[in-house]
């Protein structure tokens, strides 16, 4: 179900929304922007969850959090379209979103920590540190081999956000390539899979950011690799 019909391959840059897809409680999305909103379609004000990030980027910016956080709409009401368009304010007479690829995880920590239980950020160590006081950070070669475990060992309900740059690195040479081995990369969709169906994931987020991956081919490359292991149905349109 296109809740956001695509666009086409363009650009995503800190505002722009080029596509979300949504199967149930999956949502794929070309970058994080969208998935705060998604979140808000499964978590409930009166229980608590945890949070898992994997992203090459922590996604949790903190230059104007305090601002940002006291502009936040009510999340569980607000509609698909008026979320990306909800302007923070005004600079040089041009409109400012309020929700960017890069500050929808602060927000979300911030607002909503009275939700939020325990957080987990495996990531590259690019961006603000999370600000969340119990989150777990663990190593790279650390999260195949215990993500099984660390979901597992609550007793609540798991948001899983996961960005599809986490994959990749960039060279000396300003090209991408994939970072881990092929089973590193199904460990982790397997488990993930796991526990879509058993039901330990409220809401699961991907997203591609092609930007950060060398481009939309290597992008979907994965994703489609991906969706194959968990059993979706998804692909982007051959021609827009």
């Amino acid at each position: 179900m296109w809740l956001i019909p695509f666009k086409g391959r363009n650009h995503s840059g800190c505002y722009a929304q080029n596509f979300l897809w949504k199967k149930d409680n999956v949502y794929i999305m070309d970058n994080h922007r969208a998935a705060l909103w998604c979140w808000f379609q499964h978590v409930l004000d009166s229980e608590k969850i945890d949070f898992i990030h994997i992203d090459k980027h922590t996604d949790t910016l903190q230059s104007r959090l305090g601002e940002w956080v006291d502009a936040c709409p009510d999340l569980w009401t607000i509609e698909l379209d008026d979320y990306l368009s909800f302007i923070h304010k005004k600079e040089m007479n041009t409109d400012i979103p309020l929700f960017r690829w890069d500050n929808y995880g602060s927000i979300f920590l911030e607002k909503y920590t009275h939700l939020i239980n325990k957080c987990i950020y495996a990531t590259h160590n690019e961006g603000d540190p999370p600000n969340f006081k119990f989150t777990q950070q663990p190593d790279i070669w650390d999260v195949a081999g215990n993500l099984n475990y660390w979901i597992e060992d609550s007793k609540n309900k798991w948001i899983f956000n996961l960005d599809l740059d986490y994959f990749f690195y960039e060279n000396d040479f300003e090209k991408y390539s994939i970072l881990f081995s092929d089973g590193y990369i199904e460990q982790i969709f397997n488990v993930i899979k796991k526990h879509l169906e058993d039901g330990k994931l409220s809401c699961f987020t991907m997203c591609l950011s092609p930007e950060c991956c060398g481009g939309w081919e290597p992008a979907e490359e994965l994703c489609y690799k991906a969706t194959n292991i968990l059993g979706i149905d998804f692909e982007l349109p051959k021609k827009v």
